[in-house]
This record gives structure tokens, C-alpha cells and sequence, in this order.
């Protein structure tokens, strides 16, 4: 039913030296199954711009879906590759901070020995890299870097440079991790994001269906939670949609829960656990803050409420213009309310 296409393009760039990766990295460069979906979550402990000189530009690269503006700790993300008939590998990366979500896309080949990496939705900005194996990681430099309009390619300077590294993380099962950076002499690190997270390769009836977190990305969220499975609570969605898949909100001592929502047993936020006896109270802490009525959509949603900024959840205010107290989540919240807030999001959240 899945065919196995040609190796990915960071193994064809590696070359030989690819047989002395990592196994676990080995499986995430691979290419992926045709119908199915490479399927990452974690969590970045550091990510995002560190010269805020640079954000009116990387705003502008934000739209692009090529970097973004913002800077936070402990940013939950995700990660989608897919592989195309071409052998070429798209991957679609999305950072949660704090009351925003914002994408990183690109589209990976090989090319004579070397990858290019073109970034952005239409794939504007284009990277050269080559690839080496070290100590059982893997490591990416940038050798060239040009912007792409139409049929031209715009060389920038070559005082930009890209180093990505990838390992495994021994005293972890499943754990790998990743470290960006980009920088130019004189000036060091400009941009960039590391941490850690999962991988899995998926081809169940969900591989072609995009799976949205359903959970706020406040600055205290942990990783964005463990991979759908059977019994994950989530809409039926209908071909074409994607599916929702909603997160446990328990918290403790503001750690947020990873696992899906209604899961048995304990919570977990990495190693650590708790009972329900333990988690943090219900009521959400963004009760009582001032509030304001937010941006509406064409049809008046969210009718004058104000957009919590602990909960990300749309609450009513009270007379004071205050928000009225509410819990972190909602058992009976619908799928529609849910998806109006992302497309609510989507338009104003950026």
C-alpha cells in the first residue's frame, strides 16, 4: 500500500559517510514512505531572533513562511516532512509561542553532492549546504546563499551562515536533538532555535491528514504532546479538513501534560508524573486580568469576548472589563469554537 521511494537527499549528500549516523537520526533523514507522514513534536528551549534590530525584516520573512520575528524559551513545536515523487522532502514547522503560531516551510534535494534547501512557500530563499557525519550527528553548513525571483537567483553575501546539527540523545530512547544557527562575523548569532524532540514515521489512515494542535502555546507549555493514536480523542473531520486533535490540560506547578486528552493513568510532562490530586487548580490564572473585547471576524466572532493570554481561549468580560473567571479548558467546547479560534488566530494572531 506505501511505496518506499530513493533514499532521502541528506543521505545522498552524506554519501558513504551515512552508514556511521546515528540509527535514530538515520530514520529521520531517510525519505518518507509515499501516503505517509514523518511526524516530530518537542520543545525548543531557546528560538527565534536575537537581533531586534532585524525584526521589521523578519517580519517580513514570517509572511513568507522563512523565519519569523519573535524570541521565547521553552516553545513548544512540531514538524511534518513528506516526500515527493521528485525525492525531494518538504517539511512544514510549526513554533507555538505565546499567543502566536508561527510556520517555517521548506523543500529539500540533492543536487552533485550537495543539498539545497529552498525556504518559504514558494520557495524564495535558497540554501546551499553541504553534509558530514560527526561522532554519529549530523552536520549541515551553508556554502552559498541567493534569493529566488522567477527564473533569477540573487547570491547574498557570503558572511551569512547557516550550521544546523542534528543527534540523537543517548540517555534517551526517542529523544533527538536539533541546533540552528545563523550568524555573520562581528556580529555572531542573529537567529537560530535548539532543543529537543520525537520523530515517528506514520501510515495510518491519519498519514494524509494534517493533525492541528488543539493547545494553547503559552510560555509555561511543555512539549506539544505525544503523537495521535487510536483512542486520541479527536474530530471525525471529513476528507480534505484536518483533523483536531485536543491535548490534556492538567498542569503541575505550571508544567503542562503532553498527553492526549482523556488518556488513562497519570499526567506527564517529560519524566515528570502526576495524579490528578496533584495538578494545579482548575480555574485558569488568567481570571480577573484586564481584558480587552477582540478583533472580529466578518460575522462578529468572537462577539465581544477578550482572548485570555494564559488559556488562549475566548472569555467574557465583566463589567470591570476584566476576564470573567474560567477554567484552562472546556470538556464540552466544541469543534466548531475550536475552529473558529484557530481561523481567529490565523487572521489576527499573527
Amino acid at each position: 500500500m506505501f511505496s518506499i521511494p530513493s533514499p532521502g537527499p541528506l543521505l545522498v549528500a552524506l554519501g558513504d559517510d551515512a552508514a556511521s549516523l546515528h540509527p535514530r537520526l538515520r530514520a529521520y533523514v531517510d525519505a518518507v514512505p509515499s501516503g505517509c507522514r514523518g511526524i516530530g513534536r518537542g520543545v525548543y528551549a531557546s528560538a527565534g531572533l536575537r537581533l531586534p534590530l532585524l525584526r521589521p525584516l523578519f517580519a517580513i520573512l514570517a509572511r513568507w513562511g522563512i523565519a519569523f520575528p519573535e524570541h521565547g524559551v521553552e516553545v513548544p513545536f512540531d514538524i511534518r516532512n513528506t516526500s515527493g515523487a521528485d525525492g525531494a522532502v518538504r517539511a512544514v514547522r510549526t513554533f507555538h509561542f505565546a499567543g502566536v503560531s508561527r510556520t517555517m516551510v521548506d523543500e529539500t534535494r540533492a543536487a552533485g553532492g550537495v543539498l539545497i534547501d529552498r525556504l518559504g512557500r514558494r520557495g524564495i530563499l535558497e540554501v546551499e549546504l553541504t553534509a558530514r557525519v560527526d561522532r554519529g550527528g549530523m552536520v549541515l553548513e551553508s556554502s552559498r546563499i541567493a534569493m529566488r525571483i522567477g527564473p533569477a537567483r540573487i547570491p547574498l553575501p557570503r558572511v551569512i551562515r547557516v550550521v544546523v546539527e542534528e543527534r540523537a540523545v543517548e540517555d534517551a530512547a526517542d529523544l533527538q536533538q536539533v541546533d540552528v544557527r545563523v550568524g555573520a562575523p562581528g556580529i555572531g548569532e542573529v537567529y537560530g532555535y535548539h532543543g529537543t524532540f520525537t520523530y515517528e514515521i506514520r501510515c495510518d489512515a491519519a498519514g494524509d491528514t494534517v493533525v492541528d494542535r488543539e493547545e494553547p502555546s503559552d510560555a509555561s507549555a511543555g512539549p506539544s504532546g505525544t503523537p495521535a493514536s487510536a483512542g486520541t480523542p479527536a474530530s471525525a473531520g471529513t476528507p480534505g479538513q484536518s483533523q483536531i486533535v485536543r491535548f490534556c490540560r492538567q498542569r503541575s506547578q505550571g508544567r503542562r501534560c503532553t498527553r492526549p486528552l482523556g488518556h488513562p493513568g497519570l499526567h506527564r510532562h517529560r519524566t515528570v508524573l502526576w495524579s490528578d490530586a496533584a495538578s494545579d487548580p482548575a480555574l485558569c490564572a488568567g481570571s480577573g486580568e484586564p481584558g480587552a473585547p477582540a478583533a472580529v471576524l466578518a460575522d462578529g466572532y468572537p462577539d465581544g469576548r477578550a482572548l485570555c493570554p494564559r488559556c488562549q481561549r475566548f472569555v467574557a468580560l465583566d463589567d470591570a472589563s476584566r476576564l470573567a473567571p474560567h477554567d484552562a479548558s472546556d470538556a464540552d467546547e466544541s469543534d466548531a469554537e475550536v475552529a473558529r479560534r484557530r481561523q481567529w488566530l490565523n487572521e489576527h494572531g499573527w
